[in-house]
């Protein structure tokens, strides 16, 4: 019986040490595929319709430019961006890489004129944009070992591979772009699309609203595929496949365990600068990730976090840490003022805790406010729990102030606040399976709703049993009602709900007593 203790034990410890991995995820955020739209020739229609439909969409592309040819001005094939306008695609955050000089298919010209026209083409964007393009997309798509050998010194890479997209020449339709996404998830490959005009040229599209549907398909299937400019896709592979890591445990089994990864990447730093994605499995804890002194963001799933890290920095130090998350509206963003000004941060921080702020000027509990007035508040708070970290020990809900603004005396609004609260904890009960869930009322305002608000508030929670930090009652230490007091704590004399700093220090130690006696 002691025998076959000692060897259960054993394999016991055994598992739990194995159980505890860390690996490299293929592709940024532990995505299945990678998808880089890339776009040739420089076409003026790049930026008025391509960039404003891919920025929509949060989404940025690569386009592939032929120095020779910026600034022209050519109806009939298309007029071209100019230095200035590629500027300030590259400052929205797409990439500007070369297409080469003046297009020349290296097959026919010969290593060392196609060579002599990628240099000038460097020595262009060197001129006018003030760095080397570090990616570029062969001319007919003509290239040899010896050409690419040498195009990708010094650089990212070249485009070796590439899915023609257009309708005139490759007969594209949403279907087919959709299929090609599909089969890239169930490989787990990266693909690279390659778009000339969109209404110029042999590939140009007759009906362009399917490329920007496309681009809502890739959106939606965000966590699925990473949608990466070509450079950051390939930095990501080379330095995923070029680095090593070396790993140190200690505290195993305790509270005090901790995980020290020391990346090690030969790559140059100064051309690769793609973040890695690190997955860590079987920590059965909520982690804290830090490296040269920078907190990393954790994601994912509570048993495979997630930490995004820089392959050429330090060791990164993983610790246990309890994660918060903080949904509302202006009280968790600050209105104008940063976030780490405010008491939940504070108190985060004071307690070791990894913060998540998902705040929104203006939003609400109930109401979409996508398009209010000439403000864009955002969706009601119900439908944004999918963004949330699920791994979270702790939740607050700080909201209603907006939705008492709104609701007044109606019932039927009221009705409609408490119906999107219900669905709010449901939903966060359903992202965050293992959290604690509380919620802090808005402060006093003598407006018509905020008592009926409140009111409901505290029926809901008391419902599911969350316990609520009550602000709305006369005895709470913020005192809206006293003019010298806003002038003092809130960031302006007008201001009913915002605290300035020293007015988030002064609720600190109310708040977080409440959190320590309710929510651990």
């Amino acid at each position: 019986m002691k025998k076959n203790r000692l060897i259960f034990l054993f394999l016991a410890m055994t598992s739990v040490a194995a159980a505890q991995e860390v690996s490299i995820c293929k592709y940024l955020g532990d995505r299945k595929a990678a998808v880089s739209l890339t776009y040739d020739d420089g076409l003026l229609e790049h930026k008025t319709l391509v960039a404003s439909e891919l920025e929509k969409r949060g989404l940025r592309g690569t386009f592939w430019i032929i120095g020779k040819m910026v600034g022209v001005k050519d109806p009939k094939l298309g007029d071209r961006l100019s230095w200035s306008e590629l500027g300030e695609m590259e400052k929205r955050g797409h990439e500007i890489a070369s297409h080469t000089w003046s297009h020349p298919n290296c097959r026919k010209v010969g290593y060392e004129a196609f060579m002599y026209d990628v240099w000038r083409n460097d020595s262009a964007f060197m001129s006018s944009m003030g760095h080397k393009p570090l990616t570029l997309a062969y001319p007919y798509n003509a290239k040899t070992d010896k050409v690419v050998a040498a195009v990708d010194s010094g650089r990212i890479g070249s485009r070796t591979f590439q899915k023609g997209h257009g309708q005139q020449n490759n007969k594209t339709t949403l279907p087919m772009m959709t299929s090609w996404m599909h089969e890239l998830i169930e490989r787990g490959e990266w693909g690279v699309t390659m778009t000339h005009g969109i209404t110029h040229g042999y590939d140009k599209w007759y009906k362009p609203q399917e490329l920007w549907q496309f681009y809502d398909t890739l959106k939606a299937y965000g966590k699925d595929v990473w949608t990466g400019t070509f450079a950051q896709v390939m930095s990501y592979t080379k330095e995923r496949d070029a680095i090593t890591l070396k790993q140190h445990t200690s505290g195993a089994g305790t509270d005090s365990w901790s995980l020290v990864v020391t990346p090690s990447c030969k790559l140059d730093s100064q051309i690769f600068t793609q973040p890695l994605t690190m997955k860590l499995t079987g920590a059965a804890h909520n982690v804290k990730a830090v490296q040269d002194g920078k907190t990393l963001a954790c994601y994912g799933d509570r048993d495979a976090r997630l930490i995004d890290f820089n392959p050429f920095g330090g060791a990164v130090t993983i610790t246990y840490a309890k994660v918060l998350n903080i949904i509302g509206d202006s009280y968790v963003q600050n209105h104008r003022r940063p976030k780490e000004e405010t008491w939940h941060y504070k108190m985060a921080q004071q307690m070791g805790f990894t913060y998540n702020n998902y705040g929104r000027n203006g939003s609400c509990v109930a109401f979409d406010r996508t398009h209010d007035g000439k403000y864009n508040f955002g969706p009601a708070m119900y439908t944004k729990t999918g963004m949330m970290d699920g791994a979270a020990d702790y939740v607050i809900i700080i909201g209603g102030h907006n939705d008492a603004c709104k609701i007044g005396n109606s019932k039927d609004s009221l009705k409609m606040f408490r119906d999107s609260l219900e669905l709010l904890v449901t939903n966060l009960k359903a992202r965050c399976p293992h959290a604690k869930i509380g919620y802090v009322t808005p402060w006093y305002r003598d407006v018509a709703g905020f008592k009926q608000v409140c009111k409901v508030i505290k029926q809901v929670c008391r419902k599911h049993r969350i316990p609520v930090l009550d602000n709305y009652s006369k005895s709470c230490v913020i005192d809206v009602r006293n003019a010298d007091f806003r002038k003092q704590y809130f960031q302006g004399p007008n201001d009913t709900a915002h605290l300035n700093n020293k007015g988030h220090d002064l609720f600190l130690p109310v708040a977080k007593e409440w959190f320590v006696k309710y929510m651990q």
